[in-house]
């Protein structure tokens, strides 16, 4: 079995909105990593939800601030978005190895997306003093 995605103290950026909901999202990372046969979709489809409430979350900070890198950043968060459902719907057609592929993809993705575009944000909305609100 691969490496399971663990919580981290490089993952903390100094936001605790952003660092408790990407405790979150590694937990359900890690959770999918785990998942016996049985539970891949279901645990796939609970990651899915949490994912697109933390990155609706993380655009809207984006607009309020008028974070320069919007387009590119808000990007991924939709390609990512259309992964998980291409996944999701491959799943529910029996492709289970698929799920596996992408659950061990999450965790290069994640540390990547983490420490550079998530870590600008954070530097971004402190820069201009800004308290994000949850949307």
């Amino acid at each position: 079995m691969p490496d399971v995605l663990a919580w981290r103290s490089e993952f903390e950026l100094g936001l605790d909105e952003i660092d408790d909901t990407h405790r979150d999202f590694v937990a359900l990372v890690s959770a999918l990593q785990t998942a016996t046969d049985d539970e891949l979709i279901e645990r796939l489809g609970a990651l899915r939800t949490h994912t697109q409430s933390h990155f609706a979350m993380e655009d809207e900070w984006m607009r309020e601030t008028d974070f320069p890198p919007v387009g590119c950043h808000s990007g991924e968060h939709a390609r990512v978005l259309e992964v998980f459902d291409g996944v999701l719907d491959r799943a529910r057609q029996g492709d289970l190895k698929l799920v596996r592929r992408l659950a061990e993809e999450l965790t290069p993705w994640f540390e990547q997306h983490a420490a550079t575009m998530d870590r600008m944000l954070v530097f971004w909305i402190k820069s201009k003093q800004a308290v994000p609100t949850s949307p």
